[in-house]
């Protein structure tokens, strides 16, 4: 569970993360359901070039401010990908608990993002980015065990990352897959040692941005207020 005591000195954590996977897994279902308490009733797939959403949280004490990107509509551009994994610290890898063939599509986002994070971090518990994979669609019949989806994520999307099961229509596990994320992401920077701050978490949200991008994200930010 989040904390709601701030500790006394500590500045907020600022972090840009994304929610990934192929199409209609629920990646904006999830997103919108975190950020506003929103689920849409009318559950229509309709896919956008990319979303960000900003929100404010406090975890374990420590404020914390998120970009988070929503990636739906770039599932099929591989080009459009390599921007967004770029700039983000962290993922949510989300695959729907209903189709096998969707957690198995994810090996493609995840060797994709190791390409990347492999020239900038160093591993982390066998990892080279902070990440949580999200089996969605919980609230409807499925026949995956947690257990078979963290043996498949082991041995074939060769990641050691948290698993939880969610529903972006119940809201189950929503608020917590976004605390744990948050918690992987404050580890891993904190285990890549003889990096200035600046580089792990560049501007005010992303993981590499100008200070001109960082000045435009906190007038962003501070309009969502």
């Amino acid at each position: 569970m989040s904390s709601s005591k701030p500790t006394t000195g500590n500045p907020p954590d600022r972090f840009k993360l994304a929610v990934v996977g192929t199409g209609a897994v629920g990646k904006s279902a999830i997103t919108i359901q975190f950020t506003q308490n929103i689920f849409d009733t009318d559950e229509i797939y309709d896919p956008t070039i990319e979303d960000a959403y900003y929100v404010k949280r406090m975890i374990d004490g420590v404020s914390c401010e998120l970009e988070i990107v929503d990636t739906a509509g770039q599932d099929d551009y591989v080009a459009l990908r390599d921007t967004y994994m770029k700039t983000c610290y962290g993922f949510a890898l989300v695959f729907d608990l209903t189709s096998q063939s969707t957690l198995e599509e994810l090996k493609t986002f995840v060797e994709q993002i190791n390409r990347i994070k492999m020239e900038e971090n160093k591993p982390v518990n066998g990892n080279y980015f902070p990440a949580v994979l999200l089996g969605n669609k919980c609230d409807l019949n499925y026949s995956m065990t947690e257990k078979e989806v963290t043996n498949y994520m082991k041995k074939e999307l060769e990641i050691h990352v948290p698993v939880l099961f969610t529903s972006a229509k119940t809201r189950t596990n929503i608020e917590e897959a976004f605390e744990v994320l948050i918690r992987e992401m404050r580890n891993f920077r904190n285990a890549q040692s003889g990096k200035p701050p600046k580089k792990e978490s560049g501007g005010l949200f992303g993981s590499i941005s100008s200070h001109k991008d960082s000045d435009r994200d906190l007038q962003a930010f501070k309009e969502q207020e």
